[in-house]
């Protein structure tokens, strides 16, 4: 039963560092797109 949490935790958290990854790329993204549109806008 232990191993099988165990296994199951650590999963958990390759999953979570996978999605925190494409979180931050996604909000990095964002911030390209929204500078870009300020940046025109200025112009």
């Amino acid at each position: 039963m232990r191993e099988i949490v165990g296994k199951a935790y650590t999963e958990l958290g390759r999953e979570l560092k996978e999605a925190q990854k494409a979180k931050d790329v996604l909000i990095n993204a964002y911030s390209r797109f929204i500078g870009r549109c300020l940046t025109s806008l200025h112009n």
